[in-house]
């Protein structure tokens, strides 16, 4: 974590809140009946939010040497 820029430290912590709401949103549609596949928001939230955090990994800071 120490290695990572600001700029992918705010990525990384998007995307777990991304992942997050992906994953509520999922079990809100699972429950209420309206889960399809390729229509889901909870899907498409979980995905943003594991791109996001796997993008923040390229933000390293750059070694002043």
């Amino acid at each position: 974590m120490k290695r990572l820029s600001r700029y992918g430290k705010i990525n990384l912590a998007l995307g777990f809140v991304m992942f997050l709401a992906g994953i509520y949103l999922l079990f809100i549609e699972i429950n209420e009946g309206t889960f399809e596949f390729i229509r889901s928001r909870g899907i498409a939230f979980t995905f943003i939010g594991i791109g996001l955090a796997f993008a923040a990994l390229t933000y390293e800071k750059k070694s002043n040497t």
